[in-house]
């Protein structure tokens, strides 16, 4: 095993919450000392505004994905992207008094279904980020698909660290926050008692990490 510091980061980022489960993700977060990156979706924070003030007061980092997460809308036109995505920001930014400062694409940036709504969008949004005083991450691994527990907790677990043992460069991890997925729950407890006690840290993402980009498809 690499005796790196910094080749013993982990980047686990945790997209579409927060839902009723985000809660216990917190908990085990906690336990362990550890961080990661939330990227939220608007339409999931009404009535979960104490969830977002955790998030921020624990020490992970928020960042925007989207508002409706419906890819016909936002995939529609740059200029609709831009304000579905900036309402999620402003929502976020009254309840923890700042900015947040990354994105992730729905789909990610790699997306081929945007074409279907509209041709080279994400060639362009990907240029108008940064206008826009983001970042955009995407990730390059994910030990499930995000729709369902497709996987038993044993081969997630199993996935998951076998991936962290191969070392990656930065190892930016997907997975996802939604009511049914609590088989995700004890993957990241088992996943970081584990990998923690190798001498791995679980970091949220900060300006100093350097982004994963997806190739972009259209």
């Amino acid at each position: 095993m690499n005796n790196n510091n910094e080749e013993r980061k982990v980047y686990l980022t945790i997209d579409d919450g927060p839902s009723l489960i985000t809660g216990k993700f917190l908990d085990i977060l906690k336990k362990h000392n550890s961080h990661v990156t939330f990227f939220v979706v608007g339409t999931m924070i009404l009535g979960k505004e104490s969830i977002i003030e955790r998030m921020a007061e624990d020490g992970h980092t928020i960042g925007v994905h989207t508002y409706t997460h419906k890819y016909d809308v936002i995939y529609n036109k740059p200029e609709v992207f831009w304000e579905d995505n900036l309402r999620t920001r402003k929502i976020i930014t009254d309840i923890i008094g700042y900015e947040p400062q990354v994105m992730r694409f729905p789909g990610g940036s790699s997306n081929m279904v945007s074409r279907k709504y509209c041709r080279g969008i994400m060639s362009l949004l990907v240029e108008q980020a940064k206008d826009h005083g983001y970042e955009y991450f995407d990730w390059n691994y994910s030990p499930e698909d995000g729709s369902t527990d497709i996987n038993s907790v044993d081969q997630m677990s199993e996935l998951l660290v076998n991936y962290i043992h191969r070392n990656t460069a930065v190892p930016m991890i997907l997975m996802h926050d939604r009511d049914q997925l609590v088989n995700h729950l004890e993957v990241v407890d088992r996943v970081l008692t584990q990998c923690i006690s190798e001498g791995y840290s679980f970091e949220a993402i900060s300006e100093n990490v350097p982004p994963v980009h997806h190739r972009v498809n259209n």
